[in-house]
């Protein structure tokens, strides 16, 4: 049986109830290739991704309709979702992302 060529392309979005309290982005998926998180048009505060240690302070800032893209150039070596975690400036909102995995 020979291994398809093919890339699985999905998404989601990720919501942070209460502002100060991380989360990670996404969780039950494999591994990926890539990623690409997009803060929600609609947030009126500041979202942040980063590793464990991100908050409500510390980490990549996206505004509102700003993106952020990951890629790993090794398949051996993908991303795992659950290792990179949200937060939020304001309660509720969040961010949407889309991924590649074989």
């Amino acid at each position: 049986m020979s291994k398809s060529n093919s890339l699985d392309v999905g998404s989601g979005q990720k919501t942070v109830t209460t502002a100060g309290t991380r989360e990670p982005l996404a969780s039950g998926i494999n591994p990926v290739l890539s990623v690409t998180i997009k803060a929600l048009r609609g947030n009126a505060g500041k979202a942040y991704v980063g590793d464990h240690t991100v908050s409500s302070s510390v980490g990549f800032v996206l505004d509102a309709g700003e993106s952020l893209d990951l890629a790993t150039d090794d398949p051996k070596k993908p991303i795992d979702l659950t290792q990179i975690y949200l937060d939020v400036g304001t309660s509720g909102e969040g961010v949407s992302y889309i991924y590649l995995r074989e």
